[in-house]
């Protein structure tokens, strides 16, 4: 960013947040006297059906609070949201983020039961958001709470790309990578995603089955990578004899199929390109010059401060003002315990790189403003 005002750049970050959540909630509708539901221009015919609202992760509670203003009432069966960023409705409840608690693994247990007990005849709405992962977590019999939680603060802390921890997670969890469809008593299922996940936008399906790790997606879970990524781990000598023997029984890949009387629809409502394009079409207000990068930065941090770096360089040489944004999860392999920070992380990497250009800045933003360490 060259020449321009930051305050005004966060005030519109705020914006493009409360535009986007609009958006959603517009793309969300009810037709009574047709009986038919449109999500983002899908329309559903729910005659004759009941409706039950699941949600987990932090952004799910607001479309769950849309369906719930919108759909028949006598024919919600159920209603809960399983969020780390609870909004005061009724129907939430709180769970941690993002190391699972014994609490968190207890609340699926119930939902799990409650999903076999719907009628056939029920559509299961479905809101899969950023944290479900930690909010919906619920491990193999042969896993043990603690086994599970000792592998959800290792990889926090390893620096381990985000498909290889989905993987692992995969393996070890009985209702991620499309596990839970087996309790699933429901006919129809709404998958709706909202997510900064960073596949691309052009192959959604590829992405759905790493939002917190596909639970209602039907797929290939991929036991040999996740033995491997376990075995050659710290944290391999730390987990329990019984949960080593399940993984290793497991190397290999497991089909995970939907069930015979299922139908499954997957809505994509929000991604993190999505978020780019609204915000820049926020920042035209402070200059025409906006740049938005394809790729998702993906890698370790180091890296992506050398590559923003470069890129910046490239684009100074043909414009004096402008803004270039890009998304992503950058990768941050701690030395010694971590708790958190990595956009700090980051801009601390900036700083020696922009300084001698003035009036340029760099900022890096966690969507979920829980990504910092105070007072620094």
């Amino acid at each position: 960013i060259m020449n321009i005002n930051v305050s005004k750049i966060i005030r519109l970050f705020d914006e493009t947040i409360i535009d986007l959540k609009e958006s959603i909630i517009s793309s969300i509708s009810f037709i009574d006297m047709e009986e038919k539901l449109i999500i983002n221009s899908t329309d559903f015919d729910t005659s004759n059906y009941n409706f039950a609202l699941l949600g987990i992760g932090k952004s799910s509670s607001f479309v769950i609070q849309r369906l719930k203003k919108i759909l028949p009432p006598e024919r919600i069966t159920m209603i809960l949201s399983l969020t780390s960023q609870t909004n005061g409705f009724s129907f939430e409840k709180y769970t941690t983020h993002p190391i699972p608690k014994k609490e968190n693994f207890i609340e699926v247990e119930k939902v799990v039961h409650q999903l076999a007990k719907l009628k056939r005849e029920t559509f299961l709405v479905f809101v899969i958001s950023g944290g479900g992962s930690s909010s919906f977590s619920l491990p193999e019999d042969m896993i043990s709470y603690n086994d599970m939680q000792l592998i959800y603060e290792y990889f926090l802390r390893s620096g381990n790309k985000g498909r290889d921890i989905s993987n692992v997670r995969k393996l070890l969890s009985k209702v991620k990578g499309g596990k839970l469809l087996k309790y699933i008593n429901a006919k129809k299922i709404i998958n709706i995603i909202i997510s900064d996940d960073l596949i691309s936008d052009s192959l959604p399906n590829m992405a759905y089955k790493y939002v917190a790790s596909g639970p209602t997606i039907p797929q290939k879970v991929d036991g040999q990578i996740a033995y491997s990524i376990l075995k050659s781990s710290n944290i391999w000598q730390d987990i329990s004899v019984k949960a080593q023997n399940f993984i290793i029984k497991h190397n290999k890949v497991l089909t995970i199929p939907k069930q015979p009387f299922q139908e499954i629809y997957n809505i994509t409502l929000a991604t993190n390109r999505k978020f780019l394009l609204f915000f820049a079409n926020k920042l035209i207000s402070l200059t025409n010059n906006i740049f938005i990068r394809k790729a998702p930065l993906l890698n370790d941090v180091d890296l992506v401060s050398s590559t923003l770096f470069s890129e910046f360089i490239e684009i100074r040489e043909n414009s004096d003002n402008f803004i270039y944004i890009a998304g992503g999860e950058v990768v941050v392999r701690p030395k010694q315990n971590s708790i958190g920070g990595r956009c700090q992380h980051l801009a601390s990497l900036m700083i020696p790189k922009i300084k001698k250009y003035k009036n340029t800045y760099f900022l890096a933003i966690a969507t979920d403003g829980e990504d910092y360490l105070k007072n620094i």
